[in-house]
């Protein structure tokens, strides 16, 4: 793992144009502090790091996610990042957003909501889109309460089908996209594609507004269609 970061970092043809990195816990080599210091040493070398993404592994027994998060997260505390500007983040690893002042894009799924939505709101000024792919729809609810001027939301299949009522809380919105699917028991697309217009039309944002749905077939993730829908400012 050393030698490969090492190689890595000394090519400077390459760090000069790496724009998104990805980091797993299962990585094998991931065991001590050592090596999760020397993980983020090699994120700092990117210049032009603009995404980050940390992937927990469901193959490990739960202690050791456990460890390999406090190491990492421990790892990047001294550090700052404040170029980059989207970031995935994986259970467990709210703490660092602390070191992501410049972030405009926060995707997760089933973490501890409550806590990663207070150190967003602490340590992330300039937020303007969650991408939310769990499956709870607590927390779209508590999204809507604590970041109701969010003005992009992203949602992913597991929670369909949507409760779009609670969306309404978000005044400031002016993108949405979720899934929508094709099977019995789920709504139609344009019985979807209403209660998304309500969504935006209760949004007190000026900006244009914007929908979009990919239509999953059957039970399947296999993308079918897709529908973009284009609303007209509150002037028009």
């Amino acid at each position: 793992m050393e030698r490969r970061m090492r190689e890595v970092t000394q090519a400077h043809h390459i760090i000069n144009h790496i724009r998104t990195a990805s980091v797993s816990i299962s990585e094998p080599g991931l065991d001590s502090s050592a090596r999760a210091t020397l993980v983020v040493e090699s994120l700092r070398s990117f210049p032009q790091l603009e995404t980050l993404k940390i992937f927990g592994s469901e193959s490990l027994r739960r202690s050791t996610v456990q460890y390999r998060s406090r190491l990492l997260a421990d790892a990047f505390e001294p550090y700052s990042f404040p170029f980059v500007t989207r970031i995935v983040l994986a259970d467990g690893f709210y703490p660092i957003l602390a070191c992501f002042p410049g972030v405009r894009s926060l995707g997760f799924a089933n973490v501890r909501i409550s806590s990663l939505l207070a150190f967003a709101q602490d340590h992330c000024p300039s937020l303007e889109e969650i991408v939310y792919t769990g499956s709870s729809h607590r927390a779209i609810e508590s999204i809507a309460v604590v970041y109701q001027d969010i003005q992009r939301l992203v949602l992913g299949p597991a929670l369909l089908p949507l409760k779009f009522k609670v969306l309404r809380k978000l005044t400031n919105l002016c993108y949405l996209e979720f899934v929508h699917r094709e099977a019995d028991g789920f709504p139609t697309l344009s019985s979807s594609i209403k209660g998304a217009q309500k969504v935006l039309t209760a949004s007190l944002n000026p900006a244009p507004k914007m929908i979009r749905i990919m239509t999953l077939e059957d039970q399947t993730n296999f993308v079918r269609a897709e529908t973009v829908i284009h609303m007209p400012t509150q002037s028009q």
